[in-house]
């Protein structure tokens, strides 16, 4: 029996599973990056909106101003009368 009908063989078998490992590390680095960047993105859309909160708690917002120009418009006429 021939070195290379014996071991040949073997070592392609070898040297194929260690190419599939090496791309089953490459799509898993790949899988996880996607997560990472899919979970800062909501931890980031997360915080926005606890900052939006917290500024709505402290200021008035741009769409209220003319509900409170008319609440002062009003209070205006009744000083007025």
């Amino acid at each position: 029996m021939k070195l290379e009908e014996t071991y040949l063989p073997k070592i392609k078998y070898f040297t194929d599973k260690i190419d599939e490992l090496i791309e089953s590390n490459i799509e898993n680095k790949e899988c996880i990056l996607r997560f990472d960047e899919a979970l800062c993105f909501k931890a980031n859309v997360s915080a926005i909106m606890s900052i939006e909160h917290d500024l709505g708690l402290q200021y008035i917002k741009k769409d209220d101003w003319p509900i409170i120009d008319a609440k002062v418009d009003c209070v205006k006429y009744q000083m007025e009368s």
